[in-house]
């Protein structure tokens, strides 16, 4: 919560003096450092030195040298104590004065001088003192304890004596009353104003708590109660916030503690152990705890150990920041010896050193230690001090302690001539911080985005920006502003994240992110008016927040436009009484709630009034708190909470607006009495409160709102009475943050006005922005941007559940249960209570029941944990993304050495800065409700995030987790948890994956464990991906299988991948297992045979592919798993020439293994295939019967270009091998399908060029006339006439002169069937494919002259039916005229279709033919008689 910001500042050089001291004062003005007998007073603002104050010589050998300091309140008189016991009080003077800086802008400068020197010699040496804010106590040597006020007068009614008041063994009823013995006596005093007194370190070693009474300090009413429980060392330091105190040891641990309500017990809150990312990576663990100091809020701890280190820890034991991973020497060797939190804690001074010699340093604290036991055990008389100091002197020479070379000014000139710092000088630094804005203002509104300010700027990043980046952005406030109300203390963002609004020492400001301009107030008056209490929040366009008006010298509940000017005028303003001073405000719906000095809790509705920035605020119920937190100080966070609804309040207040008053109040809804509260770490839950404000009549002596401010005209007498009735709950111990059902999922915005009204005064500018960041929702739906959660079970778990921050102990969740879920599991929460609350738990199963069930949903409550990294620290929860947003403090690394740093430690500082990164909750959330038997809220839960790209890496970090936990336990687990891991994860799909994945990540002997619990062998898994074509799964396996099964299993496991990847054309899946078999189930000889195993298999895959017809997959076989060294081919080889075909291994192997050619028998189907094998872009589509399809368009080249799905083709079949579902393929897809069929059909021509007719009957084996029937496929496949007609050339070429005609005929007619069968298929409807029967039209002209010479007959003259007809060789008879025998020329007057489809189709488009050039052909057709024309012989 709190982060290094910036560079520390080296503000001077000290004295090399372990007895330094600094003290801050209260209002942010003075700091005084004590070094050396010398006060150094600078400004906490600006770090300036404003005065020296050496004390008098003669002063300082009469009474000693001065030790310790401290302030009063009002921060003019400043409390010295000396060596020796003698206090005294130094009165200072402050003065502003205006400066005019060279902007001509005015500063204030403070001056300071010390008026008086009061030493309070009469009073008698005192061995430790402690001041409070209008008192100092102090203790002498013989037990005494006297009150003195600032003016040094002792008050003679206010003291006791040590040894006399009762001490009890420890703090209960029944404990054992001594007295502290006459020996022993105070040392030091801790000031524990919550606890109820002040601790009290005794010279014995034993801790004493001083219980004062509340009013006057009366010895009689003085007791005491010893704290054995606490390992006792010099450091101590008191948390009033959190009721607790840090205590150091000297093995270097801190330890917290507090004394719990309960039991009455004093128990350990919290050990402050480094993290084991710290513990791994440091050399050697600190030391001794040199000092601890918590922050004003008590958020923070800082400590140093010694020889050197420092770090930050949080409240409750998360490491915020540690020096002792710092690669930057200059931090990493820093030591400091004391801290002091200023400016409300945004800077922390320390007087510190860098140690180049840890031993040197180590020896020194040795002899300081022996050096105050010297001074405890002697008298006090001047000589024997005088005497302690010559001896010490002595020592410190001895143990080469003293440096010569060190003059006044800390520096020496080397031999270069360069001034070098001396060894183990000290500095007096100051780091800046930056805090959350959780720590002062845990509203709602700023747990949705990442808030944090500096005293004079703010860091900020937009709940929607979370994910894309890594850096907050630094947006500095006016001058104008900072100048005059320096530092900040509230900050506050809408929900929108367009709008922060901050409030230093008087008035705000409002910054707008979108221009990262802020408004201020136009009248100065009116913003140096009021001081900002409690906080800030927002409602809808309204900013809330409670304000001290000077002018009334009273708090006010002020609301202000956003939209409008920054001025009273707009403002609505509602005066409290006189005496309520708020703590806590939040607005939670359309209430607003308020938490005062008093221990009051008000809440108040929020409704509009007539005018457009009119807010109405109606009070609605008042709770006396007081019976149950006595220190309202301690609470930090209250609002209503339902047990019984999805929701917190929401309900509006319009109803509430007129009507009686009485009438409202009892008709409050069960919900509203029930509060949740955060009260010094726990969490509590107040159910069935009552209203403790008395309506009356109206009358003259006051109202029914004077009343509600004033508690009545009568006192709460019966508050006991009322605490009796019950006892909070206690859900949860050592809280820090929590995070209500708004902070994740904000409640809908309160009703708007019209748009009209809040354009008024806003920039056009402005108002786009604000509309643009509007948009963006940030409620769990389905509809939300970037994904939301797609299941009602989120919004019903997670969107009720209270998340809360506990430190080192990680996140908690209370998880609201279902009744129908909790019914099927065994509940066995984990959830802090009373003790008067156990029992019902033990009667209830453990689970919280609340004593009024109105619904069956979230009245069941489990504590659910996560653990998180020792060093995040969350502060946003993305309940869509399943993430945690968490902040870390880094710095700016420089390579710089330790020599230079030490010559300049000014400027050698590291720069720091704050990142924050994503963590997945999900895996530890579903791993706790597992632990619980939960797996039905766990299925239903993780369901829900599903659609979640990284789900998988959830299931993995699941499964990973548990396994490494139980794998490498030292000791048998009784009921192991793996089991129902792996049970609950096979319930999805990326089951297989998961544990693949995991068992690859993960060491061998881990191995044995995880599939002892799943019940299968690695081979199951392998089999059962393949089954599901998970080949990437089945692939990771392998190396699975290589470890734990035999060369024989793994070898045979990964032919059969092999194979199925070949089928799925998974090409990078296949290089890899050729690799992955030649290194590990094949010889060395055997890489060197000819033809190996992996060779011979991939030759027994090619010829299935082959004889399959399965073109594609063996095309892209040979593309991409050569079989010779890729640079002997040429890939994009696509040239006809016979040279190429020795470079060509497709055309080589096909011509080499022609015989395992797939026969074609059916041309359509054969092209179907083709079709569907290569994905053509070109669909195959037929007319439905009885449909029209003239206005239907093809998809062409074009829409494939662009991607267009096809639409447009409800009324066409769909051939069986063609998917309309499916999308259209890229430009890139239909390019590759191109060179792809463009590449085969190369290969294919080269084949047919090489083949050699046989002499026999058959001119060529069926293979190879398949061959040629294949080809012609593809060549139609790509619409390619050249390449047809190159293949009819061939058949020419082939065919030898000896070839008989029928044998030729015969075998052309193969060829030619085919073609009719295939143009048949396509002009069945001629506009479904227009391209492919187009591109038969332009053919079979060309064809028909190209091929009519090989077919031509000399006609037979036979007598049919008494005529003289021409019998053609393949039984064709043609009819013959009587004409001439020198006309009747068969070699120039044959006319012929050579389509088989002019043969025997009778059903066929004439216009084809009768378009051809030849006149002299006539296209038979289907004459009027229906008799059957045939060809003419002119």
């Amino acid at each position: 919560m709190y982060y290094f910001s910036d560079s520390p500042v080296v503000l001077t050089d000290l004295p090399s003096d372990h007895n330094s001291y600094i003290a801050a004062t209260d209002d942010c003005r003075l700091v005084a450092v004590l070094v050396s007998n010398m006060i150094y007073f600078h400004c906490q603002k600006s770090n300036v030195l404003l005065c020296r104050y050496r004390h008098n010589p003669s002063h300082l050998e009469r009474y000693g040298n001065l030790s310790c300091a401290a302030w009063n309140s009002s921060g003019n008189v400043l409390l010295l104590r000396t060596d020796l016991g003698f206090l005294c009080l130094l009165c200072v003077s402050i003065s502003e004065i205006e400066q005019l800086n060279h902007d001509n802008s005015v500063k204030m400068r403070y001056e300071v001088s010390v008026k008086s020197v009061n030493i309070l010699k009469s009073l008698g040496q005192f061995s430790c003192c402690v001041t409070t804010c209008n008192k100092i106590i102090a203790g002498n040597k013989l037990g005494r304890v006297i009150c003195l006020n600032w003016l040094g007068e002792v008050l003679t009614n206010e003291g006791f004596d040590l040894h006399s008041i009762p001490v009890q063994s420890e703090i209960g009823i029944n404990a054992v009353i001594s007295h502290v013995e006459p020996s022993v006596n105070c040392l030091r005093f801790h000031w524990a104003p919550t606890l109820g007194g002040f601790l009290v370190t005794l010279t014995n070693g034993c801790l004493l708590l001083v219980i004062l009474p509340l009013s006057v300090l009366d010895s009689e009413q003085v007791r005491a109660v010893y704290l054995t429980q606490v390992e006792l060392y010099s450091p101590i330091s008191v948390n009033s916030r959190f009721r607790s105190f840090a205590v150091g040891s000297s093995n270097g641990q801190i330890t917290s503690y507090h004394i719990d309500e309960m039991s009455n017990a004093l128990v350990i809150s919290q050990k402050f152990h480094l993290p084991d990312p710290v513990r791994h990576g440091i050399d050697k663990m600190p030391g001794t705890v040199k000092t601890i100091s918590w922050s004003p809020d008590g958020y923070c701890l800082a400590a140093a150990w010694s020889p050197h280190g420092m770090a930050l820890w949080s409240v409750f034991g998360s490491l915020l920041y540690s020096t002792l991973l710092d690669q930057a020497e200059v931090t990493r060797f820093l030591a400091p010896l004391n801290f002091c939190w200023t400016l409300k804690g945004f800077y922390l001074w320390t007087i510190s050193s860098f140690v180049d010699d840890p031993d040197r340093r180590e020896r020194e604290e040795y002899l300081n230690a022996f050096r105050e036991r010297l001074l405890h055990s002697c008298n006090a008389l001047p000589q024997t001090q005088r005497q302690i100091a010559k001896n010490m002197a002595k020592m410190r020479s001895d143990l080469h302690l003293d440096d010569s070379g060190d003059d006044e000014s800390g520096s020496e000139v080397n031999t270069n001539g360069k001034a070098t710092l001396a060894k183990n000088r000290n500095f007096l630094m100051v780091f800046r911080l930056a805090k959350s804005a959780l720590a002062t203002n845990p509203t709602g509104d700023n747990h949705l985005h990442l808030l944090m300010y500096t005293a004079d700027s703010i860091y900020v990043t937009v709940r929607r920006f979370l994910h894309s980046r890594r850096n907050m952005l630094n947006v500095p406030l006016p001058p104008e502003y900072i100048r005059t109300n320096f530092p900040l203390k509230f900050a506050a963002m809408n929900p929108q994240g367009s709008h922060v609004i901050v409030a230093g020492s008087r008035g705000f400001a409002l910054c707008v992110l979108s221009t990262l301009q802020c408004r201020l107030f136009g009248n100065i008056t009116q913003e140096q008016a009021f001081e900002v209490h409690a906080g800030l929040a927002w409602w809808g366009h309204f900013i809330c927040f409670c304000a001290f008006n000077y002018a009334v010298n009273r708090c006010e509940i002020r609301c202000y436009p956003c939209t409008e000017k920054l001025d009273d005028r707009f403002a609505s303003i509602l005066p409290l009484d006189n005496s309520i001073r708020p703590l806590v405000l939040d607005v939670v719906g359309n209430r607003l709630i308020v938490f005062s000095t008093d221990s009051h809790y008000r809440s108040f509705d929020l409704t509009f009034g007539s005018k457009p920035h009119e807010v109405v605020l109606t009070p609605h119920s008042t709770y006396n708190l007081s019976s149950f937190f006595p220190y309202a100080a301690c609470l930090t966070r209250v609002f209503p909470f339902s047990l019984h609804s999805n929701s917190p309040i929401t309900k509006h207040a319009n109803s509430f607006c007129d009507g009686n008053l009485s009438q409202r109040r009892n008709a409050a809804d069960p919900e509203d009495t029930t509060l949740l509260v955060t009260y010094a770490g726990n969490l509590l839950l107040l159910p069935n409160l009552h209203t403790t404000s008395l309506i009356q009549p109206h009358n003259e002596n006051g109202s029914v709102i004077a009343e509600f401010f004033g508690f009545g005209l009568k006192k709460d007498t019966d508050t006991r009475k009322y605490r009796d009735t019950f006892s909070p709950t206690l859900i949860a111990s050592r809280v820090e943050l929590l995070w209500s059902p708004t902070a994740y999922v904000p409640l809908p915005s309160p009703p708007q006005r019209p748009t009209e009204f809040f354009d008024m005064g806003k920039s056009d500018s402005e108002s786009e922005e604000d509309a643009e960041v509007g948009e963006v929702s940030f409620k769990c739906g389905p509809k939300e941007e970037g994904g939301g959660i797609n299941s009602s079970c989120t919004s019903s778990l997670l969107g009720d559940s209270i998340w809360l921050f506990c430190g080192a102990d990680g996140m908690r969740i209370w998880l609201p249960l279902d009744t129908a879920v909790a019914k099927r599991s065994m509940v066995e929460p984990s959830i802090p209570s009373s003790p008067n609350m156990e029992k019902r738990l033990q009667s209830n199963g453990g689970v919280y029941f609340p004593p009024l069930v109105h619904s069956t949903k979230a009245s069941r409550r489990v504590m659910i944990s996560l653990g998180l990294d020792g060093l995040s620290y969350p502060l946003v929860i993305f309940l869509d993304k399943a993430v945690l947003v968490t902040v870390q403090s880094d710095y700016l690394r420089t390579e710089r050495s330790y020599s230079d740093v030490l010559s300049d430690p000014y400027i050698q500082m590291p720069f720091y800065c704050t990142n924050f990164k994503t963590n997945l909750f999900l895996p530890h959330l579903l791993k706790d409700l597992l632990r619980k038997n939960l797996s039905d809220v766990a299925f239903e839960l993780a369901s829900a995030y599903r659609h979640l790209p990284y789900f998988q890496h959830i299931l993995e970090l699941l499964l990973h987790e548990v396994l490494e936990e139980e794998a490498t336990s030292k000791f048998p687990i009784p009921d192991p948890l793996l089991p129902q891991v792996t049970a609950f994860i096979e319930q999805f799909p990326h089951f297989l994956d998961v544990v693949v994945q995991c068992t690859r990540k993960t060491e061998v002997t881990w191995w044995r464990h995880l599939f002892c619990s799943l019940g299968r062998r690695p081979k199951d898994l392998f089999d059962h991906a393949l089954s599901l074509e998970q080949l990437d799964t089945a692939a990771s396996c392998l190396v699975i299988l290589q470890n734990s099964e035999s060369q024989a299993t793994c070898k045979q496991s990964a032919l059969l991948l092999l194979e199925t990847a070949i089928k799925e054309c998974q090409w990078h899946h296949v290089k890899d297992l050729m690799r992955f078999l030649k290194a590990t189930t094949l010889s060395d000889k055997s890489t060197d045979d000819v033809l190996n195993e992996v060779d011979a298999f991939f030759e027994r895959v090619k010829c299935r592919f082959l004889r399959e017809g399965s073109w594609k997959c063996l095309e892209e076989i040979f593309s991409n798993v050569p079989s010779i060294p890729p640079n002997e081919i040429n890939p994009q080889n696509d040239l006809m020439e016979s040279s190429d075909l020795q470079s060509s291994l497709l055309s080589h192997w096909l011509l080499a293994n022609r015989e395992h050619v797939a026969i074609v028998d059916d041309w359509p189907r054969c092209f179907q295939r083709l079709h569907s094998d290569f994905g053509m872009f070109l669909p195959l589509v037929t007319q439905k019967e009885g449909v029209l399809v003239s206005g239907q368009k093809r998809p062409g080249f074009a829409r494939a270009v662009n991607g267009d799905k096809l639409d447009s083709f409800s009324n066409l079949e769909v051939s069986p091998h063609c998917n309309l579902n499916d999308e259209a393929p890229t430009f890139h897809r239909a390019l590759r399908t191109q060179r792809q069929l463009q590449k085969l059909l190369s290969h294919l021509l080269l084949v047919l060029r090489e083949l050699k007719p046989s002499s026999g009957p058959e001119v060529f084996t069926p293979p190879e006339t398949s061959l040629f029937s294949w080809t012609l496929l593809i060549a139609i496949l790509q619409l390619d006439k050249q390449a047809v007609l190159t293949v009819f050339s061939f058949l020419q070429n082939k065919c030898e002169a000896d070839t008989s005609p029928e044998i030729l005929i015969t075998f052309i007619l193969q060829f030619l069937n085919g073609l009719e069968s295939l143009e048949s298929l396509i002009s069945a409807n001629p506009r479904a494919n227009p391209e492919y029967f187009g591109f038969f039209v332009e053919l079979k002209p060309r064809i028909r002259k190209f091929v009519q010479p090989l077919v031509e007959p000399k006609p037979v003259i036979v007598n049919v039916e008494g005529k003289s007809t021409s019998k053609l060789p393949n039984g064709v008879i043609l009819e013959q005229k009587n004409i001439p025998a020198s006309k009747a020329s068969p070699e120039n007057h044959i006319s012929m279709s050579i389509s088989v489809q002019t043969i025997k189709t009778q059903n066929h488009v004439a216009a084809d033919f009768e378009s051809s050039s030849d006149d002299h052909l006539v296209h038979p057709g289907i004459e009027e008689e229906g008799s059957r024309s045939s060809c003419i012989v002119s």
